[in-house]
């Protein structure tokens, strides 16, 4: 599946890119030149990227010791949540039956982009910084030209949202989802609960009710939410190639 996953995002006669003539195409009119296609694959393109670090991780060397697998005890859970967090981006901004609703989605996202680079350019040196003012008022600009709300346009993003929404939009599992995501994102930050519950335990020098725990990783809970965040991939996958399709397609196929 992985591989098949990288076939995609790899190659120039495969890469993601809206068709003429299809939704994506047409969501792309209305938020130019911050297109939701760009934004939908490039979440797909970091969250193969992810996928395929995992298994050169686990994998080693297939060509030199192809029996050979090596787990890590935090590293995997970093990498899941990130593949994770960016298939769920691309259901988001993918996932919503009415155009307009995905068309402020994509803007939101360069809106969430604009503050995040500011931010951070104003860490290093803020003269560089081109005004947020100007750049969000771009965004509103857009909006307003394709009859949208400039307030909703530019309105934060938050990955509680995002995750929430496409476990919804799988199969009304979002607090499934996002279940998995906090326990990813706690193991990646060494939370105590998290790192606690997904890995193997044994008690070592125990007194006064207070031990050092020696941690293994678990093989069947990391072998779950691989497996369950590869389905979400694949889900957001199957999306962009559904809403890439000819939009009489796409009405026909509602409407039998």
């Amino acid at each position: 599946m992985i591989d098949e996953f990288s076939s995609r995002t790899s190659s120039r006669d495969t890469i993601l890119r809206a068709e003429p003539g299809t939704v994506l195409a047409l969501d792309d009119q209305q938020s130019n030149p911050f297109h939701g296609s760009h934004a939908a694959a490039s979440a797909l393109v970091v969250a193969v990227d992810h996928l395929q670090a995992i298994r050169r991780m686990t994998d080693g060397c297939p060509s030199c010791e192809s029996t050979l697998m090596t787990f890590q005890v935090a590293a995997h859970w970093t990498l899941l949540r990130a593949a994770l967090e960016n298939a769920c981006r691309a259901i988001w901004l993918l996932g919503p039956a009415e155009r307009s609703e995905r068309v402020l989605r994509a803007l939101r996202v360069q809106a969430d982009n604009v503050a995040n680079s500011d931010a951070a350019a104003k860490l290093l040196n803020p003269n560089l910084v081109r005004p947020k003012g100007e750049r969000i008022a771009r965004v509103k600009g857009i909006a307003s030209g394709a009859g949208l709300s400039p307030g909703k346009a530019v309105e934060p993003i938050r990955y509680a949202e995002i995750v929430g929404y496409a476990g919804n939009f799988i199969a009304d599992l979002g607090d499934h989802v996002k279940f998995l995501w906090r326990a990813c994102s706690g193991a990646a930050h060494g939370d105590a609960w998290a790192v606690l519950s997904l890995q193997e335990r044994q008690a070592l020098d125990i007194a006064d009710g207070v031990s050092t725990q020696q941690l293994t990783v678990s093989i069947p809970a990391l072998v779950l939410v691989a497996s369950e965040v590869i389905e979400v991939v694949g889900m957001a996958f199957g999306l962009f190639d559904y809403r890439n399709q000819p939009v009489e397609d796409i009405n026909m196929a509602e409407h039998t």
